[in-house]
């Protein structure tokens, strides 16, 4: 699959191994490279023409096959998914994320939390007053890159230093907050959970009522139910 087709969600379908195997292939325009996937200094998918074979952690390589399998299996149960905004800017930010992991950082590279600078202090402090002038609508980390004006890799930094979490983890949580609160609102009838679950961005449904149960300690439905009772 074409990774830059997502950007106007035509995705292209390059090549296919009908037989199991262990390697991907990810096809980029030179000039998106940096701005998507924000690759190591020196990487040589920063050159003209070259390639380069990565070895991948085993857990980046199991988070980014999940995420392929849960979109084909969307696709099959509920093909309209994709047809909403949100649900496709939600599968955007994952993709970008889990492939920025995979070629970054270098393999058998031991991540530890950065100390937190200045710098990526005042990162922190504009990400909180962008998201607090938005607080009606979901924000991805794409979004966020660019109204900082910051690379994918410096917010992750930043966000990882103050937070000990990834920008693509702090919004999640954000937009799994709004769901909750909508359902929690008593305004107007009783919203579907499906409807309010997919206005912010969370495509598959099993795996979010999993999440959002192990976060608040109850389902999306339970929630409503004891709201409105």
């Amino acid at each position: 699959m074409d990774p830059a087709g997502i950007i106007d969600q035509r995705p292209e379908l390059l090549w296919a191994n009908p037989r199991h195997s262990s390697f991907a292939a990810l096809v980029l325009p030179l000039g998106e490279v940096e701005e998507l996937l924000a690759p190591p200094v020196g990487s040589k998918l920063r050159q003209r023409g070259s390639f380069a074979l990565l070895q991948t952690r085993p857990a980046s390589w199991t988070r980014a096959e999940q995420i392929v399998r849960s979109v084909r299996a969307t696709t099959i149960t509920a093909p309209d998914t994709f047809a909403a905004e949100q649900p496709r800017h939600a599968l955007r930010d994952a993709l970008l994320e889990v492939v920025h992991d995979l070629v970054s950082p270098e393999p058998n590279t031991e991540i530890r939390r950065p100390r937190a600078t200045q710098s990526w202090r005042r990162i922190v402090i504009a990400a909180d007053q962008y998201l607090r002038a938005h607080m009606d609508r979901p924000i991805y980390t794409e979004e966020l890159c660019d109204a900082l004006a910051v690379s994918t890799s410096t917010l992750a930094d930043a966000f990882r230093a103050v937070f000990d979490i990834t920008p693509h983890r702090f919004l999640k949580l954000r937009r799994m907050t709004m769901v909750r609160a909508e359902l929690q609102s008593l305004e107007g009838p009783a919203p579907l959970v499906k409807s309010v679950v997919l206005s912010h961005g969370f495509w598959h449904l099993g795996q979010f009522a999993h999440d959002y149960r192990n976060t608040f300690g109850e389902t999306p439905s339970e929630t409503l139910k004891r709201t409105r009772s």
